[in-house]
Parts: C-alpha cells; sequence; structure tokens
C-alpha cells in the first residue's frame, strides 16, 4: 500500500499489536479515550501515516 508522501518503493516494519487497542470499536466512554490517548501517542510517532497503517492492518484497502 502506497504510504502518504512517499515517493519510492520502501518497507514500512509495524508491530500488530501496538495497534490493537486502536483496530476494536470501544464497548465504553472509559475505553474510548483510552483509544484516543493512544491514537494520539502513534499520531506523534507516525504522523500521516498513521491511518494508513490502521487501514491495512484492518484491510480496509
Amino acid at each position: 500500500m502506497q504510504l502518504p508522501g512517499a515517493t519510492s518503493n520502501s518497507v514500512l516494519c509495524v508491530c500488530v499489536t501496538d495497534f490493537a487497542p486502536l483496530l476494536t470499536p470501544a464497548k465504553n466512554e472509559a475505553e474510548q479515550i483510552s483509544q484516543n490517548m493512544t491514537k494520539r501517542q502513534l499520531e506523534a510517532q507516525h504522523g500521516d501515516k498513521l491511518q494508513t497503517v490502521l487501514d491495512m492492518l484492518q484491510q480496509r484497502r
């Protein structure tokens, strides 16, 4: 899958367990808050690549 802003072929290795909390719907407000915090942390690490990574893990594309 093409990552945003990529100008050439490259490989991005991710650990699926790092993204696991974002791959299932929140069951309550506390889980939603936790997911939001996790997402912000991952956005700081991965920037605009985060949604593409989540899409790949959820097999949306």
